[in-house]
């Protein structure tokens, strides 16, 4: 009797046990629900990248959302309510139209992102291949407008990755994530560099100094070296000083460097211009040319007063002027 009776313990164990593990597994199974024909009569269309806002609604009301997308996209959707309105965002990861469950915040089914996080900011997370999809928010306890966004970042393929809306297989993605994102084939160096003015007059034997800008764009700090080739039909008459200007120093990204190069011009047939040869020294295969070009040079002004002769001038007068005085005192 003992034995029947545990035996008969075991079976409804069993049973129940069964019974638990079909429950959870239909769970956790992703029901259609709703077809996508049931969202679209209501469903508000909302693109990648735009935003929008929804006026207040009444407790329980369900507002549906709809986006289309034509490749592979890790998708974030993010809800908004302000002045401590309670609104849930429900999120399916397939093409069917979600049915909003309180039961799924507890223990949502495996396709259903439901933060169910109260008054606030909620938002999900998907990534999907082209389609249209689907999502709702529901009014728990909301009083005031909601908000509602859709960012779209692409997937790439296995052994491709995408940088600045675009796709490669080669090369590195530089300042990723930012506004200032940019594919490189080498590496995340980059720079930029610039004379000012860019043409000039010169005094001939005179030692001017011009305005060289660096600016550093690429990710990491870097340090820059300073050349320069002269092309002229008389390069001998044009000397170029880079004492203080032939490096920058450690730059950061972003930072704008001013060197000052000396010139000299020897003579007035001594036009051309001066091509200055910026190298990176993080990656010394990038470098950049900024040219100054020499357009006139001329002798240095000299007043007559005060040449030779002026002075030679000055003192007759002198002269001239005390005999003068003389005469008329005696």
């Amino acid at each position: 009797m003992e034995k029947k009776e545990g035996l008969t313990v075991s079976m409804i164990s069993l049973c129940l046990t069964l019974l638990f593990l079909n429950i959870v597994t239909i769970k956790s199974q992703c029901a259609p629900g709703n077809t996508n024909l049931g969202c679209k009569p209501s469903a508000i269309e909302i693109k990648c990248g735009q935003k929008i806002t929804r006026p207040a609604n009444n407790i329980g009301d369900v507002e549906y959302f709809n986006f289309t997308i034509n490749q592979g996209y890790r998708v974030y959707i993010v809800m908004n309510s302000s002045l401590g309105s309670d609104y849930d965002l429900s999120v399916r990861g397939d093409r069917y139209c979600p049915t909003y469950d309180l039961a799924y915040c507890a223990a949502p089914p495996s396709c259903y992102c439901q933060p169910c996080a109260g008054p606030g900011t909620e938002s999900c997370v998907r990534i999907l291949t082209a389609g249209t999809y689907y999502f709702l928010v529901y009014n728990i306890d909301g009083y005031d407008p909601y908000t509602v966004n859709v960012t779209c970042q692409l997937v790439a393929p296995a052994g491709v990755f995408c940088c600045d809306d675009k796709c490669y297989n080669s090369g590195i993605c530089c300042q990723m994530g930012t506004s200032e994102e940019y594919w490189s084939s080498t590496g995340c160096y980059r720079f930029k560099t610039w004379v000012k003015p860019e043409k000039m007059m010169f005094t001939l034997g005179s030692k001017t100094q011009i305005t060289l800008y660096i600016e550093n764009m690429g990710s990491y700090t870097d340090i820059y070296d300073v050349t320069y080739k002269i092309d002229s039909s008389n390069p001998e008459l044009i000397k170029v000083d880079l004492t203080g200007a032939s490096t920058t120093g450690n730059m950061a990204h972003g930072e704008i460097k001013k060197l000052h190069p000396r010139i000299t011009v020897l003579s007035t047939d001594a036009n051309g211009d001066v091509n200055f040869n910026v190298t990176s020294r993080g990656d010394p295969s990038l470098s950049q040319i900024a040219t100054l070009h020499i357009i006139q040079s001329d002798y240095p002004v000299s007043l007559p007063e005060f040449s030779l002769l002026g002075l030679i001038e000055i003192l007759v007068l002198v002269v001239i002027i005390y005999s003068l005085i003389l005469i008329k005192k005696y």
